[in-house]
C-alpha cells in the first residue's frame, strides 16, 4: 500500500499488515469525520502509524485531531494487529488459455497471513471449501505455511502441527471471518 498526504514522511514504511478494510476508517478520521461514525467498519485507521507528528504547519487540523485521538483514545493505544484476514470465493470453473483457473469444488478459502506475530511469527493459514459451502460447514483442505523458512509456500506444515495449534488457529480465522467492527464482542481483531 503507498500513501501520500501532510505529515506523512517520504519513504516511510511500516511492518504491521494493513489493507483495504484500513483505508475508509484512515481517510475519513482524517478528513475530520468523527471515530463514531467508523466504529462499525472492520478496519482500523493507520494515521497513527503513518503521522508521526501532529506539529507543523502542513497537517490540517482535522488531521492532527485525528492522529491526536487515535493517541489520547485509551490509557495506551490498542496494539496493531500482527495478522491480516485474507477471503476468497471462488468465481466457479473458468478457464482461460484452456487451462482451468478457478475450480468451484476447492477454491473458496479463508485465512489468516501473520507478520511478526508472537506465536505464530511469519505464518499463513488457509481453510479451504466449495464455492458452495460459503459458511465453511465443510472445510476440506488446511494449508499452513512458515513464511521464515519457506517464503514460496512449497511446504505445507498442516498436518506437523499440534493438535491444540490447529483448533487455536480455526478459531482465530473463524472469529476474524465473523467479526465486525471495533467494538463489542464481535470486534474484529
Amino acid at each position: 500500500m503507498v500513501i501520500r498526504g501532510p505529515g506523512i514522511p517520504h519513504g516511510l514504511r511500516f511492518p504491521q499488515p494493513a489493507s483495504n478494510v484500513d483505508l475508509a476508517p484512515t481517510l475519513l478520521g482524517l478528513a475530520g469525520v468523527p471515530a463514531e461514525a467508523t466504529a462499525h467498519m472492520d478496519g482500523r485507521s493507520i494515521a497513527r502509524l503513518v503521522i508521526p507528528s501532529t506539529d507543523g504547519p502542513a497537517l490540517p487540523a482535522s488531521a492532527a485531531a485525528h492522529v491526536r485521538a487515535l493517541a489520547g483514545a485509551e490509557a495506551a493505544p490498542a496494539p496493531w494487529r500482527t495478522h491480516h484476514f485474507i477471503e476468497y470465493y471462488s468465481l466457479g470453473s473458468v478457464v482461460r488459455t484452456e487451462h482451468l483457473i478457478d475450480d468451484p469444488n476447492s477454491n473458496t478459502y479463508r485465512a489468516l497471513r501473520f507478520v511478526g506475530d508472537a506465536r505464530h511469527g511469519d505464518f499463513l493459514y488457509a481453510e479451504f471449501t466449495a464455492l458452495a459451502d460459503w459458511n465453511f460447514s465443510s472445510v476440506g483442505f488446511h494449508e499452513a505455511f512458515d513464511l521464515t523458512s519457506d517464503p514460496h509456500q512449497l511446504n505445507n506444515v498442516f498436518s506437523s502441527l499440534k493438535r491444540d495449534t490447529k483448533a487455536e488457529l480455526a478459531e482465530r480465522v473463524r472469529r476474524e471471518w465473523r467479526c465486525s467492527g471495533q467494538r463489542g464482542k464481535l470486534a474484529c481483531g
